[in-house]
C-alpha cells in the first residue's frame, strides 16, 4: 500500500516537472527568436546608412552564409567568401537576387526611395529599401551577430520570404 502512494506522488511530480520544462523551453525560445541589436538608419538626400548601435562583443569574421530558400529556376552566379563579409548572387533570365552577410561593426550604405519603413517577422525587424529608379527592392536587418542585406528585382513578398530563410 505504501508503495502505491509513493508511485502516485512520483507520477504527479514527473508530470509537473515535464510541464515546467516545456514552458521554460518555450519562454527561452521566444527570447532567442526575438534577439537582434538596436540599429539606426541615417537618411540622406541620395542614400541611407544602416548601422548597429551596440557593437560590444561583435564577431570579427563572418561565418558561412546559408540561404534556405531560393525560388525555382535561379542559379548561383557569384559567391564571395571574404573574412568580414559573405556574398551570394543568384540569377534567372533578367531577374537577380543579391545577398550579403557582414559583421556588426560595418556600416551599410544603400540607395532607397523609402525612409526606414520596417516590418517585423518572428521578432526580427527588417528595414525595407526601394530604389524605384532601378526597380530594386530589398531588406536589411541584423540577428544580433551579423548584418544581412538582400536586394533584387522580385516582388517585395518574395524577397522577404528569401530573407527569412537566411542564416
Amino acid at each position: 500500500m505504501r508503495g502505491d502512494r509513493l508511485h502516485k506522488y512520483t507520477k504527479k511530480a514527473t508530470v509537473i516537472i515535464l510541464v515546467a520544462a516545456v514552458i521554460l523551453a518555450l519562454i527561452i525560445t521566444g527570447f532567442a527568436a526575438s534577439f537582434g541589436r538596436e540599429f539606426i538608419v541615417n537618411v540622406f538626400r541620395d542614400h541611407s546608412v544602416y548601422s548597429v548601435t551596440d557593437k560590444k562583443g561583435s564577431k570579427t569574421r563572418a561565418s558561412e552564409l546559408i540561404v534556405g530558400y531560393i525560388p525555382e529556376g535561379f542559379s548561383l552566379t557569384k559567391e564571395d567568401d571574404g573574412k568580414i563579409g559573405k556574398v551570394k548572387q543568384y540569377e534567372k533570365d533578367s531577374y537577380y537576387i543579391y545577398i550579403e552577410k557582414g559583421i556588426l561593426t560595418g556600416t551599410y550604405s544603400y540607395h532607397t526611395d523609402t525612409n526606414g519603413e520596417t516590418v517585423e517577422v518572428n521578432g526580427t525587424e527588417y528595414v525595407f529599401r526601394n530604389d524605384e529608379e532601378y526597380g530594386i527592392l530589398g531588406y536589411i536587418w541584423n540577428n544580433g551577430e551579423y548584418v544581412f542585406e538582400i536586394e533584387g528585382n522580385l516582388s517585395k513578398e518574395e524577397i522577404l520570404k528569401i530573407a527569412e530563410s537566411i542564416e
